[in-house]
């Protein structure tokens, strides 16, 4: 099954969204800014270049909107999914993003 992320009401660069859904749908430890967004730590923009800062707000407003809380927002949450939690996380045919039973 090839499951894809719907970005469409968001502007993220494309390099950006290649590493949300490396994240999200296999786990994957995304680059340091993606990563410290995620895992709530401010520290990022200090790494970020143009192009990702200037996309912030978009990136936290998909993560606000689109993902469930225990995905992101802390570094316990955001280490627990490259752990496993991914395993545990599907998208909808409407896109939506849930937890699996």
């Amino acid at each position: 099954m090839n499951i894809q992320l719907d970005f469409s009401r968001y502007d993220i660069p494309e390099r950006i969204q290649r590493q949300l859904e490396g994240y999200i749908l296999r786990g994957e430890r995304p680059n340091s800014f993606l990563s410290g967004v995620l895992s709530g730590d401010i520290r990022c923009i200090l790494v970020a270049d143009v192009e990702a800062l200037a996309s912030l707000k978009n990136i936290v407003r998909f993560l606000d909107f689109e993902l469930l809380g225990y995905m992101w927002g802390t570094k316990q949450n955001f280490e627990k999914h490259i752990d496993g939690g991914y395993q545990k996380v599907a998208v909808a045919p409407c896109g939506c993003i849930y937890r699996k039973s």
